[in-house]
This record gives C-alpha cells, sequence and structure tokens, in this order.
C-alpha cells in the first residue's frame, strides 16, 4: 500500500473540507480512506502494523487457493433432454453430451454460464432446484479457507485497529453513523462485548 497517498487523502479526510468536492469525489476518498485504514496504514509503524500486513498477505494467498479451488472444480449433474426442457437448441449444443450410463444425458457444469442457462430456461422444477442448490453448495473444499479468512485473518487483522470483532468492524465500514463519535457508540454498544 502506499503511505504517502494514504497521508494525502488522511489529511484531507481529517481536515473535514472535502464539501468544495463533487459527490463523487467525495465517495472516492472516502472508499479509499476505509481501504488504507483495514489495510493497517492508520497504525503507528511498529509491530501492530506489521503483523496486519503479515496478516493481508495471508489473506492473500487463502484468496487465491479459493479461486484455484474454484476454478479446479469439475462438479456437474446430467438431465434428460425432457428434464431441460425450455432450454433452447442452440443453448443445448454447448453441453457436453453423454456416454455410458448417461448417453442420453446433457452435462451442465457448475460453471456461471451452465447453471444460467438451466436457471433461466428449464421450465421444470425439478430440474432448477437440483442446479441451484448443487452450484450454491459445490466446491465444499473452500469451506476451510473461508472460515480461515473470515473467523481468523479478517479478525486478527482488524483488532490491532480497535476492532474486537471483523463483524463490528464490518457494521462500522458500512454504517453512515460510523463516521461519527457518536454513531461509533451507538454501534459498539450495540454490539456483542465491550470496547
Amino acid at each position: 500500500m502506499r503511505e504517502d497517498l494514504f497521508l494525502l487523502i488522511n489529511a484531507v479526510i481529517q481536515k473535514g473540507n472535502q464539501e468544495r468536492l463533487g459527490t463523487k469525489p467525495q465517495l472516492f476518498l472516502k472508499k479509499w480512506h476505509q481501504q488504507y485504514i483495514c489495510n493497517g496504514l492508520g497504525l503507528p509503524i511498529g509491530p501492530d502494523r506489521d503483523r496486519v500486513e503479515e496478516i493481508g498477505k495471508r489473506l492473500i494467498d487463502i484468496s487465491t487457493t479459493f479461486l484455484k479451488n474454484y476454478i479446479e472444480d469439475v462438479g456437474g449433474l446430467w438431465f434428460t433432454l425432457e428434464e431441460l426442457r425450455g432450454v433452447r437448441e442452440n443453448l443445448l449444443s454447448y453441453l457436453q453430451n453423454g456416454t455410458g450410463a448417461n448417453e442420453v444425458k446433457f452435462r451442465i457444469t457448475l460453471k456461471t454460464p451452465d447453471v444460467q442457462v438451466v436457471l433461466n430456461y428449464a421450465k421444470a422444477a425439478s430440474t432448477q432446484k437440483p442446479v441451484f442448490m448443487e452450484d450454491e453448495n459445490h466446491c465444499p473444499v473452500n469451506l476451510p479457507p473461508f472460515r480461515q479468512a473470515i473467523f481468523s485473518g479478517m479478525d486478527l487483522r482488524l483488532r490491532p485497529q480497535g476492532f474486537w470483532s471483523f463483524l463490528i468492524s464490518l457494521r462500522y465500514f458500512l454504517s453512515k453513523d460510523g463516521k461519527k463519535p457518536k454513531g461509533r457508540r451507538s454501534i459498539l454498544a450495540g454490539s456483542t462485548g465491550s470496547p
């Protein structure tokens, strides 16, 4: 992260005279300021800041693993032509034809184009439901990295910055009241735990 850019944005935010800017530049500044704060640039140089940076690198590794697992997932479902009633012929031509026990069936992968074709065009709910459920639940190998990223990485990354929970930080950053001390206190009062 660019500390020089953070110092400049932080100075503008702290000065509080962004009203001269238009709405879009104000939102742009606030967005970047929040990202820099989340990445630890609001902390003084030292072990806390180094730890936030180290956890950030670990989160990047986890997200890379997550994406790799998702791309390499080869899950899919087989449906007959009758079950795929409503799907146009030109779209069916893109689906893999079955062999052996699935000779008269078409394979729907769990990739977005195939899933969208079935969900948008198949008339039978008995076809749409398993595709939807399988799409929502596929790639279970990603569950451990996801838990590690959310419950460990993000949480540990934000604790040195004064948040005792990842969820509290989300409520803070997503709330319009999070920018005012009174609003911060109300967010923290509504959370479990104490500041």
